[in-house]
């Protein structure tokens, strides 16, 4: 948020504040209001200049914004802020500005500040990210109200909570639904489609080589092909699709598998391809199906780079479980594309697109009790890992789903291109 005009207030009137704040956690549906609103109070309380919102993501410290335009661009003492991510114990320097022996970052002589106050978003010892609040001038209370601000701190984080809960909530009941949908339709398309399927290919072998029928004909045996690609996916997507059959595999071969049909696609395009998966890493996983959201995501990572780039597929072990990260240097996609991309029918512009192909990978994703995590900026390309279960260990806890990179809310991770 900009610099504010501090105003000190006594204990009563924050106490006041604080329970206004509360009444609006429960009262209001729009998380960017009630963040906005515990900034603002968190800037009363302490008397600073600045305040600001990170949570915690895959790659460190992302500011909140409540708008939809991009990250804003934000300079705050980076160490504090991770400092207090990284312990979760609050942090409160003053008197920055003079004293010898004052620990001091070359951010805090940049920014000339006297204050720095940051304050741990927690929920269950979860840190999830850091109320961040400075100043040039000192704190008007040389001993900030800690109690008061942590108890705003908590609300924050009791909010964002409650956000990615009814989100995905809301997402979990309306795929339900969907499916459920899809399945009935399923059953009743498949039989004209075969007949449409065998009617016009018998037309074809009776037409002459030169009628003008017959590229009319493949036409129409290719819309039905298609049309038949939709209903497997809608199949799959419903739950109707036979139940996994996990075995131990290795993840670079069934990386070799999943390029080797797409070598051609990939040197027309002119992608480069970097492959860097260790031989040893195994993973508990149906190979047919994880052949599937391979080629799901490869395939977009190809979309993605209509002028060429890099292709990169990578391996790393963290701890007993597998990730595979597919990163490519494409377009990427602006924040609010890839909070939808595994929306069922959602597609941003892609020629063809059912809009089916990412809620198919995560549907995938979700039957191997494995994690999805998608990073991508505009410009600047899009990465998405993939955390596996080890061997043996398909029955163990769910791991995290993809959370935004730049907002409190649950998304996805992966656009439709």
């Amino acid at each position: 948020m900009p610099e504010a005009k501090a105003r000190p207030q006594n204990r009563e009137d924050r106490l006041i504040t604080l329970m206004e704040i509360a009444r609006t956690i429960t009262s209001s549906l729009d998380l960017g209001e009630v963040l906005a609103r515990v900034l603002e109070g968190a800037v009363r309380f302490s008397g600073a200049q600045r305040g600001y919102l990170f949570l915690k993501e895959k790659g460190g410290l992302v500011p909140w914004t409540s708008g939809a335009t991009g990250l804003p661009s934000v300079d705050v003492s980076q160490s504090v802020a991770e400092e207090v991510a990284r312990t979760g114990l609050p942090v409160y320097r003053d008197q920055l500005g003079g004293g010898e022996g004052r620990s001091v970052t070359e951010s805090i002589v940049r920014l000339r500040l006297q204050a720095v106050l940051c304050l741990p978003l927690a929920v269950r010892q979860d840190v999830i990210g850091v109320v961040y609040l400075d100043s040039r001038r000192q704190l008007p209370h040389h001993q900030p109200d800690l109690p008061l601000l942590e108890a705003l701190a908590g609300l924050a984080a009791v909010a964002i909570q409650n956000s990615r809960l009814v989100e995905e909530r809301l997402r979990a009941e309306r795929t339900l639904a969907i499916g459920q949908m899809a399945s009935a339709i399923v059953h009743d398309l498949r039989s004209p489609l075969a007949a449409i399927r065998g009617i016009a290919e018998l037309c074809q072998e009776r037409a002459a080589d030169g009628d003008a029928s017959r590229p009319h004909l493949a036409t129409i045996i290719s819309e039905v092909d298609r049309l038949a690609e939709l209903t497997n996916d809608l199949l799959q997507f419903s739950k109707q699709a036979p139940p996994l059959e996990l075995a131990e595999v290795r993840l670079a071969e069934v990386v070799a598998r999943t390029l080797s049909p797409l070598h051609p696609r990939l040197a027309k395009a002119g992608v480069k391809v970097t492959v860097d998966v260790p031989p040893g890493a195994r993973i508990a996983a149906d190979p047919a199906r994880l052949l599937r959201v391979l080629h799901n995501l490869v395939a977009n990572a190809i979309e993605a780079m209509p002028g060429g780039g890099s292709l990169i597929l990578s391996g790393r072990r963290i701890g007993d479980r597998w990730e595979l990260t597919i990163r490519d240097t494409g377009r990427g996609m602006p924040e609010q594309t890839r909070r939808r991309v595994f929306e069922p029918f959602f597609s941003s512009g892609k020629a063809g697109g059912t809009g089916l192909g990412m809620a198919i990978v995560m549907r995938i994703v979700e039957e191997h009790r494995a994690g999805i995590v998608v990073e991508s900026a505009p410009g600047r390309g899009t990465a998405v890992t993939l955390s596996f279960p080890p061997p043996g260990g398909g029955n163990g806890p769910k791991p995290t789903m993809e959370r935004p990179a730049t907002g409190p809310g649950a998304g996805p991770r992966r656009p439709p291109r």
